[in-house]
């Protein structure tokens, strides 16, 4: 790794940045606004939309900027520069076939809260209060629960979703994600999105040929960078497309197999551990 050459950091929160509690620590915050300080471009890059950040930073965080929802929206300096919506018609497409085998979604906006139709607030809501099933991450599920508070989740009228970045899935048995994918692989020869995960309970759909990757591009066109300028940092299966552009590309020690296999190192340490802190640090002395 040549850190003369790192101009951008981009950092993955879940699995990555966050602990299983979905919270960065103070220390890492801080070190990365310090890098920030010292000339550094530091950017997150994660699925999670602006609203899905909420609660992750228990101190005030102003990075460079952001790519969310899996490369769908771009922020720099505050200030969204590009953004992407999947159609009303697809929309309305994959909740159908959510309902009709009772899948957990949500409607993702580029800006506000999570939406969720009126009519499905039921059994929705009976995906989480039958409790966390067994292969179900503790962060992920605490999402859920978090997500059937009063106030996070507006539950709309089928006709109020403008602007969906991402649609959400999710499920407590993997066997039931599969089977949904094999669905959305044979519609997506039809209709045309990408689809990621980042576990295994859980299927997010975006735009075509919009990943992290794509976002990332965005922001070397803007600095006029190349690959090998930028250090990432990732855990899952949403963190291929970027470990495969960039030029330095660090798993966590929780990573999935195949993040490992595409990673220029491994950290020796997990997200539990602070381990982009400890990480950077040792770097960038």
């Amino acid at each position: 790794m040549n850190i003369e050459k790192i101009k951008v950091i981009f950092v993955d929160l879940d699995g990555t940045l966050l602990n299983n509690e979905n919270t960065a620590s103070e220390r890492s915050l801080n070190y990365l606004m310090a890098l920030k300080e010292r000339g550094y471009h530091v950017f997150i890059c994660t699925g999670r939309t602006i609203e899905e950040m909420k609660g992750a930073f228990p101190i005030p965080f102003e990075p460079t900027g952001m790519v969310t929802t899996n490369g769908m929206a771009v922020y720099l300096d505050g200030k969204l520069v590009e953004k992407n919506a999947l159609t009303k018609e697809l929309v309305n497409e994959l909740v159908d076939r959510s309902r009709e085998v009772n899948m957990y979604y949500e409607l993702n906006p580029i800006a506000g809260k999570r939406r969720i139709y009126k009519e499905d607030e039921q059994w929705v809501r009976q995906h989480v209060l039958s409790g966390q099933p067994a292969s179900v991450e503790d962060g992920e599920f605490l999402s859920r629960e978090n997500a059937m508070k009063d106030g996070v989740i507006d539950w709309i009228e089928a006709s109020e979703h403008e602007d969906i970045a991402k649609i959400y899935f999710y499920n407590g048995d993997p066997e039931e994600i599969e089977r949904f994918n094999e669905g959305l692989t044979a519609l997506g020869k039809v209709q045309p999105f990408a689809n990621f995960s980042s576990s295994l309970n859980n299927i997010e759909v975006i735009v075509e040929n919009i990943s992290k990757a794509s976002g990332i591009r965005y922001v070397l066109n803007h600095y006029h960078l190349k690959p090998e300028n930028i250090l990432v940092f990732g855990d899952s299966y949403n963190d291929v497309p970027m470990f495969e552009l960039a030029g330095n590309a660090v798993a966590m020690q929780n990573a999935v197999p195949e993040i490992k296999a595409l990673a220029t190192d491994v950290n020796p340490y997990s997200n539990e551990e602070d381990g982009v802190y400890l990480y950077l640090s040792d770097l960038l002395k």
